[in-house]
């Protein structure tokens, strides 16, 4: 795409945005703390390739007034020459994903939560805490809360159970994570988010250090190698690790545990039952 094109190609999707969410461009401009002749100059394609900052900046509030789509963030600085971008969501985008993770998902009757690209645990449904051996009421649920998916798997797991099947299920997550974060290495978050991780556990640097870069995974058909859990008081349980993005918004990924065989799904439909229970309860004065 030429220069004049590009510039007036990405103009026009700014304006659409805008005015499928009934701004002016006074209004816009305003709130984007840009000059109106700035926005002008832009839906126009007078200007190019504006700064990226200054598309930020737009698409933001933008995305305040109604949500804009990955697709449509990267369509726009495509537009103007720029690479595809993926920021780590924003609290308002975390809000929204969770209230459409527990609309679609939420009410599944085996383990699941969400998580963002950067493997932050965002939600989860009522029967993930049974794969720790208690339930959602038990106070020790809240350790759930403000965790990644590194800090579930090379920290807290081995406080409430044994995977028994250790060494081939982390290397099957690992080469699963390391494939999807692939697209993210030139971002900003991603050196303080994998530093943090691989400074605080040693087995995961061994891992990740240790698997090949080049192999493939296939994205969305899960770890292919089931988790095998020893759970205290229950037995053991299998699990299929399902992992599929959003549609809308590939930055946010759902995690579902399927049962493997009739054991476990009898477990889960125990803990169904026992959730049931405790949702009939009366709350407490």
């Amino acid at each position: 795409m030429g220069g004049d094109a590009m510039g007036q190609h990405g103009g026009k999707l700014i304006r659409e945005l805008r005015k499928s969410r009934h701004l002016s461009m006074e209004s816009l401009a305003f709130e984007a703390e840009i000059a109106y002749r700035t926005l002008s100059n832009i839906e126009r394609g007078i200007t190019r390739q504006p700064a990226h900052h200054v598309l930020s900046q737009i698409l933001e509030v933008l995305d305040t007034h109604q949500k804009v789509s990955l697709p449509d963030r990267h369509d726009v600085l495509e537009s103007f020459g720029y690479k595809k971008d993926y920021p780590l969501p924003a609290e308002r985008e975390i809000q929204w994903a969770c209230r459409r993770w527990a609309q679609d998902y939420g009410h599944i009757w085996f383990p699941a939560y969400l998580v963002d690209m950067s493997q932050r645990i965002l939600a989860w449904n009522r029967y993930t805490p049974h794969i720790a051996g208690v339930n959602s009421a038990d106070p020790v649920t809240s350790v759930l809360n403000n965790i990644t998916v590194f800090d579930m798997t090379f920290g807290l797991a081995g406080q409430f159970v044994k995977i028994v099947n250790r060494d081939a299920y982390l290397s099957a997550l690992i080469l699963t994570i390391k494939n999807e974060m692939r697209l993210y290495t030139e971002e900003e978050w991603y050196e303080p988010c994998m530093t943090a991780a691989l400074e605080t556990y040693p087995e995961f640097r061994r891992l990740w250090e240790s698997t090949p870069t080049g192999r493939e995974a296939e994205i969305g058909t899960g770890h292919h190698v089931p988790i095998v859990l020893d759970i205290p008081n229950i037995g053991q349980v299998s699990f299929q690790l399902l992992r599929f993005p959003f549609v809308v918004d590939s930055r946010f990924w759902i995690v579902q545990w399927l049962p493997v065989d009739e054991v476990t799904a009898l477990h889960c439909l125990l803990w169904k039952k026992e959730e049931a229970r405790l949702a009939s309860q009366p709350s407490a004065a």
